[in-house]
């Protein structure tokens, strides 16, 4: 029971070493107890936001022991004012508690999954470093009765145990985000290199249908080349057979001539018997 609570007593400066600050005069037992029974409520608040938003199981077990020492200790807190007769006294430092808190849920409530985890527990390691100081400096020494500082000294020893514990959350937290980020990072080479290797199978495509396009040009300049010799033989044997056809006309025409020139020396000769006879024979007109 005296470990438990301490550790309520401890949870006295959670949010911040600025709100205790705030109480310039000395605390009574009065006021420091209304301080633990806040500060435990609050720090049950705390914890269960990070329930509600946390999916790591460190995080997770970390706000569960929160909520489940609080709770018990804040009962036996008020039994023991009760047995020593103090009425917890509302004071400027419990509102300062209360409105830090609720700065910092609404800040917190800002973030999502590591995020979230990373900052909730940064703050636990915080408000632990601070909670130490106070109750060194403040609370113990502002106790006036000797069970009430032998519960601070003893929860003094357990916060630190508690701060501790927050760091190795926090360290394991920080390996976590380590590890997630050289596996983010290989998943982003190996990506890179399957975006690579695709990259190279499509040059090593493009170059074969490079490839491919080069042959059926080069084939198709080979057949535009054979089409312009073909067609060059066939000018050429064009020409010739036109040159050809011309020299045939050239000689029908000088046969025509020719003959025209015997006809009319066959008309000179148109007296005479035997050219006559010849005439009638082989050249009359029928």
């Amino acid at each position: 029971m005296l470990v438990r609570l301490s550790t309520a007593i401890a949870a006295i400066c959670m949010l911040s070493g600025a709100a205790l600050a705030q109480g310039a005069a000395k605390p009574t037992d009065s006021q420091i107890a209304h301080i633990a029974y806040t500060a435990g409520q609050l720090d049950i608040d705390a914890a269960k936001q990070a329930i509600s938003k946390s999916t790591n199981k460190d995080v997770r077990a970390f706000a569960e022991d929160m909520v489940r020492d609080h709770t018990a200790v804040n009962k036996q807190a008020l039994d023991l004012v009760k047995k020593l007769k103090v009425t917890p006294k509302d004071n400027d430092t419990s509102h300062a508690l209360i409105k830090a808190a609720a700065d910092k849920r609404a800040e917190l409530s800002k973030f999502d999954g590591a995020e979230f985890d990373k900052a909730y527990i940064a703050n636990e390691v915080a408000y632990h470093q601070t909670v130490n100081g106070a109750l060194e400096t403040t609370l113990i020494p502002s106790a006036s009765n000797p069970e009430l500082r032998s519960l601070l000294q003893t929860g003094l020893k357990i916060f630190q145990g508690h701060q501790q514990h927050a760091e190795e959350v926090a360290a394991a937290l920080k390996r976590d985000q380590l590890v997630g980020s050289q596996t983010q990072s290989q998943s982003a080479v190996e990506a890179s290199e399957r975006q690579l290797a695709a990259m190279q199978a499509k040059i090593q495509e493009l170059n074969s249908e490079k490839d491919q396009l080069a042959d059926q040009i080069a084939q198709a300049r080979s057949a535009i080349e054979t089409a312009e010799r073909k067609l060059v033989a066939a000018t050429t044997q064009v020409q010739e057979l036109t040159k050809e056809k011309d020299g045939l006309v050239a000689d029908k025409e000088s046969a025509q001539a020719q003959a025209n020139v015997l006809r009319d020396k066959l008309r000179a000769l148109d007296g005479e018997s035997i050219f006559g006879f010849i005439k009638r024979r082989y050249f009359s007109q029928k």
